[in-house]
């Protein structure tokens, strides 16, 4: 009698290499080349991933790049975040928050700049989008409110705060990774000084 041999399935590691080495790959590319010139078949060259596989654990590119979204805030989101629960004065639990994501983008480069080009990209599913930014927003909105209920605030308005922040934010990350400013440690205290006194009342 002939002896089936059992069918092959991929082990949990061994998905989670894949998925990786296809979400690195489309990082890289599009990062070098842009979303357009990004193919999957570029994807499954650079990541060594057939392209057959990649469709079976990605529906279509968007779909990788709304992962890499979704993993990436959510990094950035878990390197922020111990700071704002931190049992401290306001004034240093926003001075801690804006230097962890000051380190945490200086670290990770590329993964900033990812963030920052499909922050309102329509590419990005509506639902990750909302997951993503819940999760943040959950927690800051409420250090906003606790700032409010100290008389610290000026606006009633948590959407413009966080704006405001991160816009100033990212200006000056974006300024430190160019190298457009010779920065030292007491500038990026001055600067981060700054913001908070754009937000708060003197």
């Amino acid at each position: 009698m002939k002896t089936i041999k059992p069918i092959k399935t991929e082990t949990k590691n061994e998905i989670t290499d894949k998925r990786k080495k296809v979400l690195d790959a489309t990082l890289k590319l599009i990062l070098e080349s842009g979303v357009q010139a990004t193919s999957m078949a570029k994807v499954s060259k650079l990541s060594g991933v057939a392209v057959g596989t990649i469709y079976h654990h990605f529906s279509s590119k968007e779909a990788i790049i709304t992962e890499l979204y979704r993993c990436m805030k959510l990094q950035m989101i878990e390197a922020i975040m111990p700071s704002i629960l931190a049992d401290k004065s306001v004034k240093e639990i926003f001075t801690q928050s804006m230097q962890r994501m000051l380190d945490y983008a200086l670290e990770n480069p590329e993964a900033f700049e990812f963030v920052e080009a499909f922050y309102m990209s329509p590419i990005i599913d509506d639902d990750v989008r909302r997951e993503v930014e819940s999760k943040f927003k959950s927690t800051i909105f409420g250090y906003f409110d606790e700032l409010r209920k100290e008389g610290f605030v000026k606006t009633t308005s948590n959407e413009m705060i966080f704006l405001y922040l991160n816009g100033s934010m990212s200006s000056m990350i974006r300024a430190r990774i160019l190298g457009q400013v010779d920065w030292t440690e007491d500038m990026t205290e001055e600067y981060i000084n700054m913001v908070w006194e754009g937000v708060t009342k003197v």
